[in-house]
């Protein structure tokens, strides 16, 4: 938890890096890696949707994002799992927007990265507009 110098609460402000904003989402037990995401963790973010009369398809928003926090667990050094409603997430501000929009109308997933992983997935973007379709999962 941060306090601000001169304040009187704490506030998870001051942990944001520069540009960046906190958006929460809501997560399941599956959609949220089990409980297995901590503080302090980095996750890929993803939507899936199934159209009405269409193929269903995922899709990538957002790569190696860092989690602020657990439901309302803030605390880094926590070392028990456990299964909570939301995550709060790092994002830009498109990330922020693209993620409102996804978790209106989608399911939001997320996939927890290895610490030292800073590789990008390029997706498929003249194949779907981004999209992960099964026709593309081949190895």
């Amino acid at each position: 938890d941060a306090l601000v110098a001169g304040a009187t609460r704490l506030s998870t402000a001051p942990l944001l890096r520069p540009g960046l904003r906190a958006m929460a989402v809501q997560i399941t037990d599956v959609s949220g890696v089990s409980g297995l995401v901590f503080p302090g963790d980095r996750v890929d973010v993803l939507m899936t949707r199934q159209p009405e009369e269409a193929m269903p398809h995922a899709e990538l928003l957002a790569q190696d994002v860092r989690v602020l926090a657990v439901g309302s667990d803030m605390n880094i050094a926590r070392d028990k799992p456990g299964v909570t409603k939301t995550v709060t997430l790092e994002l830009n501000p498109l990330q922020a927007q693209k993620l409102t929009l996804a978790a209106a109308n989608a399911t939001i997933s997320l996939a927890l990265r290895q610490f030292s992983d800073e590789s990008r997935i390029r997706s498929d973007r003249h194949r779907g507009n981004g999209k992960l379709r099964p026709e593309n999962w081949a190895a």
